[in-house]
C-alpha cells in the first residue's frame, strides 16, 4: 500500500476542516479553539491552531493522508512543518473573502517549494456568496506567476466535489518523490515490528508503541491501543519540537515526555541511521517513567543501527578503476 501525503491549506474560513471531515474514513484529528467575537463568520466559531488530520483509501489501495493547516497567518510555521514530505497541496480560497486574489498569491508563495516539487490544485469556496465575481481572477494570479494549475469551484461540504478536485491533483503527483519509498517501507515495517514487539514484552504496562516519520507517516504500531492517529500526531509533534528548540538555539531535540493523568507518553528521535524517524511509547500510570524512557531509548538505538545498516546496504558500491 502506498501512502500519499496531501496538504489542505488556505485562508481562515475557506473550509479546510470541513473538507478533511467530509472525506476522512474516520473521525479526524482536530485542534480547534474558539475565535474572538470579531472573527466569527456565520456558524464558524472556532479555528485550527495546529492541524487537522484524516485519511481515505482509494479504489486501487493507495491511501491519502490528509493534513489540514491552520488558517491564521501567525501559525505559518506550522504550515512549513506539515509540508514536509507532502506530495500535493490543495489551496482553498474563500471567494467571498476580503482579498481572495491576494490570499491565493500568499499561499502560492508560502508553499512554493512544495508545489514546485510536487503538485497543487486550487479549490474556490463560498462562490454562492459572491456570484458576480468570476473565477478568471485566480487564473490571472497563476498566469502572473507563470503557473498553470487546475481551479475548481467547490462546496467544501460535498464529498463528490472534493473527490473530483483530489483526482485532478493525484493525476499530477510524481510517486518517486515519496519520503519513504514502498520497498524501503516494507523493509522498515518488518524490522521495526520485531523491535516494537520486543519492547512490548519487556515493558510491563506498555499500551502502545509506534515508529513514524516526522512528516506524519506511520511505519508500524503495536499494542492494544495501536492507533494511526496517535502515530501521526507523535511524528508531527516531534517535528514541531524540532522547530521550537531550533528557534531557542538549543540544538537538536531528542526526547519529548508527556505526563498525563492516566498515563505517560515518550516520543524519541532515532538519532542514528535515519533522524526523520520517531519512536513513541505509551504506558499506564503504574509503569515508571524511568523504565519506559530507558526501554524506548534502547529500542530507538536498535532501530537506528538497523536503518544505518540498511542505508549502507542500499548505497551504490564504488568500483576500483
Amino acid at each position: 500500500m502506498t501512502d500519499i501525503k496531501l496538504i489542505i491549506t488556505g485562508s481562515m474560513g475557506a473550509g479546510k476542516t470541513t473538507v478533511v471531515t467530509a472525506i476522512s474514513e474516520f473521525p479526524p484529528v482536530r485542534t480547534e479553539v474558539p475565535v474572538g467575537a470579531d472573527q466569527v463568520r456565520g456558524d464558524k466559531t472556532t479555528t485550527t491552531v495546529a492541524l487537522d488530520y484524516g485519511a481515505m483509501t482509494l479504489e486501487d489501495g493507495r491511501r491519502l493522508l490528509i493534513f489540514g493547516t491552520p488558517g491564521q497567518r501567525r501559525f505559518d510555521f506550522m504550515c512549513k512543518i506539515l509540508a514536509r514530505g507532502a506530495l500535493g497541496v490543495v489551496i482553498l480560497i474563500d471567494h467571498a473573502g476580503g482579498d481572495p486574489a491576494g490570499d491565493l498569491t500568499y499561499y502560492m508563495d508560502l508553499f512554493r517549494e512544495t508545489i514546485a516539487e510536487a503538485g497543487a490544485v486550487i479549490g474556490v469556496t463560498h462562490t454562492d456568496e459572491r456570484p458576480n465575481a468570476l473565477l478568471q481572477l485566480y487564473h490571472d494570479v497563476l498566469a502572473r506567476q507563470d503557473m498553470v494549475l487546475p481551479v475548481f469551484s467547490i462546496d467544501a461540504r460535498r464529498r463528490d466535489h472534493i473527490i473530483t478536485m483530489l483526482e485532478a491533483l493525484i493525476a499530477t503527483i510524481q510517486w518517486e518523490a515519496t519520503t519513504v519509498k514502498p520497498i524501503q517501507k516494507r523493509r522498515l515495517v518488518a524490522a521495526c515490528q520485531g523491535i516494537l514487539e520486543s519492547l512490548r514484552a519487556r515493558c510491563t504496562g506498555l499500551l502502545w508503541a509506534s515508529v513514524s516519520t516526522k512528516d506524519g507517516i506511520e511505519i508500524v504500531s503495536v499494542g492494544e491501543l495501536a492507533n494511526e492517529k496517535l502515530s501521526v500526531m507523535s511524528g508531527t509533534m516531534h517535528a514541531l519540537a524540532d522547530g521550537i528548540v531550533a528557534e531557542a538555539s538549543l540544538g537538536a531535540c531528542h526526547d519529548i515526555i508527556l505526563d498525563a493523568e492516566n498515563g505517560r507518553i515518550v516520543i524519541l528521535s532515532v538519532r542514528e541511521g535515519n533522524d526523520d524517524l520517531v519512536l513513541a511509547g505509551m504506558a499506564s500510570p503504574e509503569t515508571s517513567l524511568g523504565l519506559l524512557l530507558s526501554l524506548c531509548t534502547s529500542a530507538c538505538d536498535d532501530i537506528g543501527r538497523l536503518t544505518f545498516r540498511q542505508a549502507r546496504e542500499e548505497a551504490p558500491q564504488s568500483t576500483a578503476a
